[in-house]
């Protein structure tokens, strides 16, 4: 199968934050790949669309090592072959063939379906400003509201970086919620998502947040527990 180089660097960038392996799951409209992070806090759910294949057919269900198939992408130029037999991946773009193992046993975990409390749609360069802070906080507050989306990195003292989208800068502005997340999951989705892209945010105070976001040619929806403050 040929498929564009790019896109799936992008989807695997993000996906090699949450996990080592993953596995793909060939369907009609392309390919699925869901994994959910050692800890259980994230869940990555990325569909690589039919339409980023020039060459496409639906094939046997596989996994790589995340790490290697970049390194091997890395090479490549804008397209690849990329053909499974039995238990070897091989690589193909121009001259350059690589090949790796496919790994045994990579279950895709079950994404739930959650009634969430507020919904925005708000432009990802925004998020950056929080997650791309100076290093020292490990948690950020989001508050979504009819006044707007909040985002806060901020210590003990209340000191940090605070980010605020007006309504007139969303696409979808709906309910309110407020919670903390761990900002080191949400950090490696933020950074993978193309600049000038919107991220659609659903939210609860108890739920886990989702992150929703459709690309020409590969689709998002990350997960993120909250994190629970014992008092």
């Amino acid at each position: 199968m040929k498929v564009t180089v790019q896109p799936l660097k992008e989807a695997l960038t993000l996906m090699s934050a949450v996990v080592d392996e993953v596995g793909v799951v060939p369907k009609d409209d392309g390919w699925s790949m869901a994994a959910k992070s050692v800890d259980s806090v994230a869940i990555a759910d990325i569909m690589i669309k039919k339409e980023a294949f020039t060459d496409y057919a639906v094939s046997q269900v596989f996994a790589f090592d995340v790490k290697q198939m970049l390194k091997a992408l890395s090479k490549c130029g804008p397209e690849a072959d990329i053909s499974v037999d039995g238990a070897v991946i091989t690589v193909r773009s121009g001259q350059i063939s690589q090949t790796m193992r496919t790994i045994a046993n990579i279950a895709q975990p079950r994404v739930p379906e959650l009634e969430q409390s507020a919904d925005a749609m708000v432009p990802a360069d925004s998020l950056r400003v929080v997650v791309d802070a100076d290093k020292g906080y490990d948690q950020v507050d989001i508050e979504v509201s009819p006044q707007g989306v909040k985002a806060a990195v901020l210590d003990e003292a209340g000191m940090g970086v605070t980010m605020t989208v007006s309504p007139e800068e969303t696409a979808l502005l709906d309910g309110s919620a407020r919670a903390q997340y761990p900002l080191s999951h949400l950090t490696p989705v933020i950074r993978a998502v193309p600049r000038g892209s919107m991220v659609d945010m659903k939210l609860s105070t108890d739920y886990p947040m989702e992150i929703h976001a459709v690309f020409p040619q590969w689709t998002l929806m990350y997960m993120i527990a909250p994190r629970i403050n014992s008092e």
